[in-house]
């Protein structure tokens, strides 16, 4: 038999950053040797969304104020890799290649077949919740940086978002000097995990 870990990334108020971040090290290490398989995260397994209290960032607050029921039920943890592109007509080139992906990756990291303690049906529920969100899910396929730009435009003047940073596709595109951004998967086998 193989065992596994699901572990929620949540830590007591109080405790310092750099002391959670550890205490999460200091967990993984331990159920590497006590031989588990596989450590992620992507939903609580059975907590309750409704039950839970929102962060106090502004950010998110705006979020739930703007969208209501679907921000709210955000109980969802993910990895998403941030990758620097130097030009905005190579990251729209990247952005394409790797959408077609996106499948690929989330089956290798899916992690939530639970839902407020209801077996869902599905190897990654976290996708579907997070969806749900008018701006997060799947990329649309552009033909240039010039596209992406008139795109974002048409958003923020339609008042559908405030900044570029509201759109969460699993594979994003964001501009000047932030990276762009993949967002598909839903954890992962250790924290020490990267790509070369």
């Amino acid at each position: 038999m193989k065992y596994g870990l699901f572990m929620m990334p949540s830590h007591p108020p109080e405790r310092k950053i750099y002391d959670s971040h550890q205490w999460d090290l200091d967990y993984l290490q331990l159920c590497d040797e006590l031989g588990y398989e596989l450590a992620c995260v992507g939903t609580h397994p059975f907590s309750r969304w409704a039950e839970q209290d929102i962060t106090q960032k502004e950010r998110y607050h705006l979020l739930v104020n703007r969208c209501q029921w679907p921000a709210r039920r955000l109980m969802i943890f993910g990895l998403h890799v941030h990758v620097g592109i130097a030009s905005g007509e190579k990251a729209i080139a990247t952005f394409n290649s790797l959408s077609t992906y996106i499948p690929h990756l989330l089956a290798l990291s899916a992690s939530s077949p639970y839902f407020e303690g209801e077996e869902t049906g599905l190897a990654s529920c976290r996708v579907k919740i997070f969806e749900s969100l008018p701006t997060a899910g799947l990329p649309y396929r552009l033909l240039n940086w010039a596209e992406f730009q008139r795109l974002m435009i048409t958003l923020v003047n339609a008042r559908a978002i405030e900044s570029v940073r509201e759109i969460w596709w699993a594979c994003a595109r964001t501009p000047s000097s932030a990276p762009s951004r993949s967002g598909s998967a839903t954890g992962c086998r250790r924290s020490t995990t990267s790509l070369p």
